[in-house]
């Protein structure tokens, strides 16, 4: 991992608002960080499987 990927991973690890990588190809979230677990109670382990129940809380315009 580069430096920069190393910096940006951690940021994304400390920021208080949830981000998720999804690949379109794979049809998965390939990350998602510690926020989602603090913010909306999920399980990063278990994000691909929480996934539609998640997409059904965000308002349409989101």
């Amino acid at each position: 991992m580069s430096d920069l990927s190393a910096f940006l991973l951690e940021q994304a690890e400390a920021g208080p608002h949830v981000q998720f990588i999804y690949d379109v190809a794979a049809g998965r979230v390939v990350f998602v960080n510690q926020a989602y677990h603090t913010v909306l109670g999920g399980n990063p382990a278990e994000v691909n499987a929480e996934l539609p129940a998640l997409l059904g809380r965000l308002h349409p315009d989101d």
